[in-house]
Formats: C-alpha cells, structure tokens, sequence
C-alpha cells in the first residue's frame, strides 16, 4: 500500500498544478449504491409491461444502429417512448407531475423527469461503510483539487461541496462560459436538477458526440496543464474512451507521450488479490493511443490521501475569486481611476510572497459607513461583497440610518464581536429580537398557528435545486427553527446570490422582487447562528 501511495505522490509532484478529478458512475455506484447505466434502464423498465430484454433485442436488431456504442442509448429510446405514456397515466407517479408542472409545459420529456427525480432522492444518502473515504475525499476538495469533470447526473459532489464550487451543467453552459479551472464542476452529461439536460437516448448521445470536438477543445488545456486522475471508469466505457479519443485528435504523438506520467487511471480492485499498478494503453481508431498509470486499489483512502499530500497553501474557491476577478480586470480592457499601481509597498515580513488587491483603492472613511444601502448591510452581514468594513462602525453609524422601526435587522453578529458598548446604538438594541417570530409577516404567523410548522424531508438546499426560489424564500419563516440547519440555510443563501447577479444588487440598479424575502431569510440566518454569541457579549459588555 505504502509503494501505491509513494508512486502515485511521485506522478503528481511531476507536475507543479493542482490535478483534476474525471468521475464517471463506478464512485456513484460505490457512495450513492446507484446501479450501472444497464441497470438504471432496467429499473424503469420494470413499469412497463414487456421485460427490458425485449427492449434490448429491439435495439440490437435496429438496423439503424450502426455504431455499436450507442446500443443501450437506443434501448432508452424505446423504453422512454412506452415510459412517456405510462407516467401520465400511472398514480405512483401523480406527486412528479405535480411537481414537475413546468417542466410539462416546457415539453420535457416524462422519462428524463422521472429519471431526474430518482437521482434527485437517491443523492441523499451515502454509503456508511465507505463514510470515512467520503470524508477523505471532502478533505481534498477544498485545497488539493483544481476542479472535476463528471458525467454523473446525481448530485453527490454537490452535497459534499456545498458552495464552495461552481457548477457548469450539460456542453452547451460548459463551453460559452469564461471557465477559471478552479473550484469548479463540469457535469458534462447533465445533472438531475435540469431534466432536460441529461444526455440518455441515441439522440441525445449523437447530439453530444457531434459537439464533442468543440468540448475536448476546452478540455485541452485542462489536460495538457493538470494531472488528471480518472476513477469510477471501466477500461472498456464508452464514454471515457471517446473522450480521450478527441482528445488524441488535437495532439502530436510526442504531446500524447508528454501526457503519460500525468494521467492515472483508478480503477476498483474487487478481488481477494493485492492491489496493483500497471501501465494501461487506450488505443483508437485514428491509430493513435494514450497510456496511463493504472492503480487497481480497494481502499480510494490511498488515492485520497496521497493528493491529500499535495503541499498546497490556499483554498481554491479563494483561488478562484482572485483568478476570475484578475481576469476580468485585464479582458474588460477598460480604463479606470479605480485601478490602483503601488510601485513601493513596505513590508517587514519575510513570510509574505505576494499581495493582490482588487476593488477601490483608498480609505473608507467613517462619515461613509452613513451612505450604506439596505443590501450591502446584508451581503455584509453573509459575508460577501465589501468584507474589510468594520462591524462596530456599522452598529454605530449604519444601523441607525437603515433602521425605519418596523423590520428588524440582522444584528447578531456584529453584536457577539463588538468591542465597544457604545458602539451598540439604541436602534441595534431594538433589532435584537427575542425569536425568530419578530422576523415573519403576520401572514406567516396566522399560517403556522392555522397549520403548524412546515416540515422537510430533504435538505434546504436539495428542495432549492428542485424549486423556484420565491418558494424556497416563502417556506424558511414557516419551519420550524429546531429543524433548520442552519450551515444548509447559509448554502443556499449564498448560492442564490451567485446564481442571480440582480438579488442583493449593491448599487440597486435592479429592484429583483426577491430582495424582500431574501433579507428576511438572511436575518433568520442571522439569528439562529449568532443570537445566543450575542447575547453572551451584551451581558460581557454589562448591557
């Protein structure tokens, strides 16, 4: 194990950048106890009335099945075109169209919705016995990985990563977007939170395949620039191997020789047999071929832990605000007096390497704490947007501007790390409410006395990628505070804002007419994580 670890350190180090993660089914399969492709077709078979081998002899005998590979996407074809008419008729499925209403109307096929909403449910839970792999694995994402590449629909990444990394859905968003290759996800094949994303049937497939030069284009400088460590892959899958192929379409043999030492190939070793390194050769027909370092482990702990040796400072999604940021500045080529060039900087620490700053140079004085709006208090108050203010001058100088004395406002943080008394303005005091009752409308209160507390049976952020967001935002004052989690709440809250540029627009260009509901759920957050921090600092600070 300790030769397996060492050789798979000694591969990355060969390479000075973060490496990236390809994931295909096998991780889902071995976290989520999802089924393979074949599998997964034959579960939604099972509601229909012929048996899924009569599906698949449709397929194999289809004439106009010439490419082999695209076999079990013709099966899905024939299934989806049975499965449509039985979802609208079937009661197990009357809550899906309900929920998928919309989606109806966009004219979304049944199949993808139902096949969405199973991945949707089945992302909620992982495997226990492989809960401290998980656990390892989380571990890495936040310093030791540029970003992953994945052809999953379930949302497994998404529930270990929280916010932390941006998400890039199907081909299409993939490549018309300024990609920063760090702390992001590509989910190449679509995921469960946009049905008609999902890349199933020949179509589908054929669709994806012709636009696939212009993916492996952007993919390019991922591979000539990162280690990429494949795992979840079979050395025979589809999908992988035409990938790769495209890949070897825009290299010289001698690039494709320089690629050798920085592509690893994981794969499960489900034997009684000790673990193995080999060398793997995919070759393809343009006569040319890739060879990796193949590491056949039981334990995915090694790899993890092997990356986990990475020596890396900095977490990515900062590396990424600093990246996308930069960038903007050079590529809007515009000039501007707020750009700042400092040619002498005084610094008497040896153990700074850089600094970079962005944003206003200057001062921001105390009279500007006055000229604050509602909606940089609360980016302020999440932690976004101007994050170098000072919380006692906002207690001080920007509460009492902002506080009209019919909605509270979200004090308890700054108030649990205020350093002076009387830095705690009267209109502060009063925004220090006893429950989070002081914060829902009266039509709130007369709901939940009416019809009790609203209950989930998924996480906030879960029923957030499957709903609008004025729902998510109309349902938090009607849970009960008991049962929100608190850390899921701020996810989704600051996942809303990246999402939706005009929400919390701090030179309130735009009035989004969620900006309401997401203050309110904002100083719900507020309160539940900080008000008992700020009760204990009011009583150190004798008040």
């Amino acid at each position: 194990m300790g030769d397996i670890k060492k050789q798979i350190i000694d591969l990355l180090n060969e390479t000075p950048t973060l490496p990236v993660l390809f994931v295909g089914s096998g991780l889902s399969r071995r976290y989520l106890n999802l089924p393979d492709w074949e599998g997964l077709l034959k579960h939604f078979a099972e509601y229909l009335s012929k048996p899924y081998s009569y599906y698949y002899n449709e397929a194999k005998n289809d004439d106009s099945l010439k490419d082999e590979s695209l076999l079990l996407p013709r099966v899905a074809d024939f299934i989806e075109k049975e499965f449509n008419k039985v979802w609208f008729e079937n009661e197990e499925f009357e809550s899906q169209r309900e929920k998928y209403k919309d989606e109806i109307d966009a004219k979304i096929s049944p199949f993808k919705i139902a096949m969405a909403d199973y991945f949707n449910t089945k992302s909620g839970k992982t495997t226990s016995s492989y809960s401290k792999e998980i656990e390892s694995l989380k571990e890495i994402t936040e310093k030791n990985i540029s970003c992953i590449i994945t052809t999953n629909y379930d949302l497994f990444f998404e529930k270990i990563l929280g916010d932390s990394f941006q998400k890039y859905v199907g081909q299409s968003e993939l490549m018309f977007s300024k990609t920063i290759e760090l702390a992001e996800l590509y989910k190449i094949h679509g995921c469960c939170t946009k049905p008609e994303s999902l890349v199933i049937n020949k179509n589908d497939y054929q669709e994806f395949m012709d636009k696939q030069k212009y993916l492996s284009a952007k993919l390019l400088t991922i591979f000539l620039e990162h280690p990429i460590i494949f795992i979840g892959y079979s050395l025979t899958d589809t999908n992988i191997r035409k990938i790769l192929e495209s890949i070897t379409d825009c290299l010289e043999d001698e690039q494709l020789q320089q690629l050798k030492n920085r592509l690893i190939f994981i794969e499960w070793n489900n034997t009684d047999g000790d673990d193995e390194i080999k060398e793997r050769i995919f070759s393809f027909d343009n006569q040319k071929s890739i060879t990796m370092q193949s590491f056949c482990i039981k334990d995915y702990a090694i790899l993890y832990n092997a990356i986990h040796s990475i020596h890396a400072k900095y977490e990515v999604r900062n590396l990424r605000r600093i990246k996308q940021q930069l960038y903007e500045l050079v590529a809007t080529n515009k000039p501007t007096e707020k750009l700042f060039v400092a040619t002498e900087l005084d610094n008497d620490n040896p153990d700074i390497e850089f600094v970079v700053g962005i944003g206003v140079y200057g001062k921001f004085g105390d009279t500007g704490y006055s000229g604050l709006n509602l909606n940089q208090l609360y980016r302020y108050v999440l932690g976004l947007g101007n994050t170098n203010l000072k919380s006692d001058l906002i207690l001080k100088k920007t509460i009492p501007d902002l506080y009209n004395g019919s909605s509270k406002l979200p004090v308890c943080r700054m108030v649990s790390q205020c350093n002076d008394k009387d830095n705690i303005s009267d209109r502060a005091k009063k925004s220090l409410v006893k429950s989070i009752d002081d914060f829902r409308t009266e039509e709130n209160r007369k709901k939940i006395k009416r019809d009790g507390y609203r209950h989930l049976d998924v996480s906030l952020m879960y029923y957030y990628e499957n709903h609008k967001l004025s729902q998510v935002l109309s349902l938090v004052p009607l849970l009960d505070p008991d049962e929100i989690d608190v850390d899921d709440l701020y996810r989704v809250l600051v996942r809303a804002i990246d999402d939706d540029s005009t929400l919390l627009d701090e030179e309130k260009k735009v009035d989004n007419p969620n900006n309401s509901a997401l203050r309110k759920c904002i100083s719900i957050w507020d309160w539940l994580k900080y008000h008992k921090a700020a009760e204990k600092r009011l009583k150190e600070l004798g008040i």
